[in-house]
């Protein structure tokens, strides 16, 4: 598990809706780290919050910032569901 993995999963979730359609799915937390695992993204909650905060300063438009604050609002409710 790594920050690379976070980065790469918002990156690729920003833009994959059959990813994030997945996960919505998932029943459980345990079941969305698996299918973070089988797209081999595994990574911590502190390696998310990292990767989002690199995320969000590399953002070069309000646009972009306000996407990615609005993904980031998307994985914080879907653990608030578990």
């Amino acid at each position: 598990m790594t920050v690379a993995n976070a980065q790469t999963f918002i990156k690729r979730g920003l833009i994959d809706s059959e990813l994030r359609a997945r996960l919505n799915r998932a029943s459980d937390s345990g079941e969305i780290q698996k299918i973070l695992e089988e797209e081999n993204m595994g990574f911590t909650p502190g390696e998310f919050d990292e990767a989002f905060h690199h995320a969000l300063t590399d953002c070069q438009t309000t646009d972009a910032a306000n996407q990615t604050k609005e993904f980031k609002g998307w994985w914080d409710l879907l653990f608030q569901t578990f």
